[in-house]
């Protein structure tokens, strides 16, 4: 199989599982997330949006702003350039050129 074969199949995985299987998944490995950057000295998180499935990391989010630090998400170009974006609490997300949530912000991180 090639890798484009195997990406719609674990895609198609994905996209079926039950919401409250994924929910169930994302709660443990938020967990383990949080557990492992609780070592770190960190100023900034760089997340994403959860879209089709993927491990939902919203209630993570919450951690992030709560411990006063950056949490930054990307915003992809259809030319294959990205940027993060810093996302506030009380920010707004608009989509990017791939219809993914990505904060309405112009404040950028390298």
């Amino acid at each position: 199989m090639d890798k484009k074969g195997l990406r719609e199949k674990l895609l198609a995985q994905r996209r079926s599982l039950p919401a409250l299987e994924v929910e169930h998944r994302s709660k443990i490995i938020i967990n383990k997330l949080i557990e492992y950057i609780e070592s770190l000295d960190y100023t900034s998180v760089a997340a994403y949006f959860p879209i089709h499935n993927e491990v939902d990391l919203r209630p993570f989010y919450d951690y992030v702003w709560k411990k006063n630090k950056n949490l930054l998400l990307p915003y992809a170009f259809k030319n294959g350039d990205m940027e993060f974006k810093l996302f506030e609490q009380k920010g707004f997300l608009k989509k990017d050129d791939y219809g993914i949530p990505s904060p309405n912000t112009t404040s950028i991180f390298p």
